[in-house]
Order: structure tokens, then sequence, then C-alpha cells
């Protein structure tokens, strides 16, 4: 069967719950706040592992917190490599 390249975005998504969608000007207090990975390449990979396809996943991180929380539950799930900027000194792990 032939590998997918898979190129794209993965993000943290930030998941808040409130009692009900406000209205212009109102003002809320949030229930809770979650985060999880999204983004359209995650996804697509996602889907693709969960048939136990091959892929191969390529997806830019940045070098700040919410890049390196990228990088670390991408290779939990065991989506690497991952293209991470060059300015973090490397390309293609």
């Amino acid at each position: 069967m032939k590998t997918t390249l898979i190129l794209g975005s993965t993000v943290i998504d930030m998941i808040v719950r409130v009692p009900h969608l406000p209205v212009t000007q109102e003002d809320i207090n949030t229930r809770s706040m979650t985060m999880a990975l999204g983004g359209c390449s995650y996804n697509a990979a996602r889907m693709l592992r969960l048939f136990q396809l091959p892929l191969f996943h390529c997806s830019p991180t940045g070098d700040g917190v919410f890049g390196q929380l990228t990088e670390k539950l991408l290779r939990e799930e065991g989506l690497s490599p991952v293209f991470i900027n060059p300015w973090r000194g490397i390309w293609l792990l």
C-alpha cells in the first residue's frame, strides 16, 4: 500500500465551556477550558492512523510554549516526523 504524505497545520484548539452563547456586549464566565490537538493535517493524519493506513506527517510547529506542546503531543501519538521551523536549527526529524 502506498504511503500518504500529509502537509498542513497542526494547532492547539482551546475548548471553552460557557453556560450559553453570549449576546452582543455580554460578559459571561467560562465554566472550564481545555486544550486538544487540532488542525487540518493533524485531523487527516489521525484518521489515517485510526484506519491503520501508512502515512508521512509533516506539519510546522513554532518554538514557543504551544509549539513545544504540539510537538510533544504529536510524538506521543506517534505522528512524526514533524517539520520544525528553521530558526530552531532542526528541519526534519
